[in-house]
């Protein structure tokens, strides 16, 4: 069962803006030039832990990427001119769950701007970062709250001390995404989707994903109580 069965929460991540910039080398003026540039030619792996705090009733959503740009440069010749064109990627746009709060990021300390526009059953943010040029290599860092639903409210999401549900998705290239979810120790994880494997700890419960083959179909609905907190509340 793909992501469209369980309400198309997610879209395709779309590589936005992939600009050109033409610099002429001879002794006539400088041009300037804007391209398109392949969207395949960014390199995404991503990194996602969803982390349970039932004391604020809210999943931390924390989303490492690192991308790295593969379009080299051209090199084009005329009989009066060489004409070289860098290109480079200024912008990523890629989806969350439509209850999606508090959408910020970052990179190397320094945060970064971002635009969400809200969807029928996500949100599209996009992510403006400094401009990566062929064989630059950057890491960004994404972070986003999932409040949990009042009950009886329409939310599928649930953040409590004895019960959490929310549906956890994956990002980055085939091959290259994996989703990590922590929940306070006495959690008994269970749920649907896409397979994962759960560790106990003293302090913790962890499901991890492994290297996911397509985060476009991936996901994992979490369905999680904590028995003594039924009792003692």
């Amino acid at each position: 069962m793909g992501r469209r069965g369980v309400g198309e929460h997610r879209v395709r991540i779309v590589l936005l803006a992939a600009s050109a910039l033409a610099l002429t080398l001879s002794v006539v003026p400088v041009t300037t030039r804007i391209a398109q540039a392949a969207g395949d030619q960014l390199r995404l792996a991503a990194a996602a832990t969803y982390r349970v705090v039932p004391s604020s009733g809210e999943v931390r959503v924390h989303i490492d990427w690192t991308a790295t740009n593969r379009a080299p440069d051209t090199v084009r010749r005329t009989s009066t001119q060489v004409i070289r064109t860098y290109y480079y990627y200024d912008r990523i746009s890629f989806s969350v769950p439509a209850e999606a709060r508090s959408i910020r990021a970052s990179s190397g300390g320094s945060r970064l701007g971002v635009s969400v526009s809200a969807k029928r059953t996500f949100r599209d943010v996009t992510m403006r970062i400094p401009k990566l040029y062929y064989g630059q290599t950057r890491h960004y860092q994404v972070d986003f709250s999932l409040p949990g639903g009042k009950p009886r409210s329409p939310s599928d999401i649930r953040v409590g001390r004895a019960f959490t549900t929310f549906t956890a998705w994956g990002w980055g290239d085939p091959g290259l995404g994996t989703v990590r979810i922590v929940m306070p120790a006495g959690f008994d994880a269970e749920g649907y989707g896409n397979d994962v494997t759960k560790r106990v700890y003293k302090d913790r419960v962890e499901l991890t994903s492994g290297r996911i083959a397509d985060s476009y179909e991936w996901y994992r609905v979490i369905l999680a109580d904590r028995a003594p907190a039924l009792t003692h509340a």
